[in-house]
């Protein structure tokens, strides 16, 4: 299987990365910074671009197999950058015949804000309310492609050790928490092939 990820530099990126290694995927790291990219091996491709140029994108995906989103937010200002790579992405699969794509969201995005506490609502109406813009808007691109897609929602992410067990809803069941980087790139990495989430969006604690 061949696999593109963008965001590969990214700290939930670069795990995906190596999982689909280890998995015996060939893999394609796409990436603003590409000398940032610490993974090796003959598995391994890295391509320098940016997400919101779109020749690039489409020129990348080409030949793969499954797309993997895991852009981040660079900043809490006004703009879509992520709903903007994401057209990108989406136009690049059209033309690659439209593989298969996980992107990674966040709870909160959408119908799912009323899943959080009254803290944490209140923090993403405020401070975070461009950002989680964004990510609702990346969903509704993604909803409206016509491709074969999952949207995974993690609840609060951290740096811990992976805990090799998660919890997977595609109903609003998922309360807030949080969840190491490593088990919703497990989760991500086995979903490549499992195909069990078609067309869904789910939450991930």
């Amino acid at each position: 299987m061949k696999v593109i990820v963008f965001g590969a530099t990214g700290r939930t990126g670069r795990i995906i990365v190596n999982r689909a290694l280890d998995a015996g995927y060939e893999v394609t790291a796409f990436a603003r910074r590409p000398e940032a990219i610490e993974a090796s091996g003959q598995h391994l491709r890295v391509v320098g671009g940016d997400a919101l140029d779109a020749d690039a994108v489409r020129d990348a995906i080409a030949g793969h197999d499954v797309v993997v989103s895991a852009l981040g937010s660079r900043s809490l200002g006004r703009g879509t950058p992520r709903a903007d790579a994401m057209a990108s992405i989406i136009a690049g699969m059209h033309a690659a015949g439209s593989p298969r794509l996980i992107a990674i969201s966040a709870l909160g995005a959408g119908e799912s804000g009323r899943q959080l506490s009254p803290a944490l609502r209140l923090l993403f109406a405020t401070l975070l309310r461009n950002v989680m813009a964004d990510h609702t808007a990346e969903e509704a691109l993604i909803r409206a492609a016509g491709v074969d897609a999952t949207i995974v929602r993690p609840v609060g992410l951290t740096d811990n050790p992976e805990r090799g067990s998660y919890r997977v809803r595609t109903e609003p069941e998922i309360r807030g928490g949080r969840i190491p980087r490593a088990d919703v790139a497990a989760f991500i990495v086995h979903e490549m092939a499992a195909r069990v989430y078609l067309g869904a969006t789910v939450a991930i604690a």
